[in-house]
């Protein structure tokens, strides 16, 4: 299962989000706050 998937359990098995939700994620720069950027921006409409 790769990183996506697990984010996309994790968010769906808590009811972190619903369709359509705009989402808000604090970044610092460190690698875990970076991977959490890009795993948000895999899931974005755009």
């Amino acid at each position: 299962m790769d990183i996506y998937q697990k984010a996309l359990n994790t968010m769906n098995r808590n009811s972190m989000t619903e369709p359509g939700m705009h989402v808000i994620a604090a970044v610092s720069g460190g690698a875990d706050s970076v991977c959490l950027l890009w795993v948000l921006k895999h899931f974005s409409a755009d």
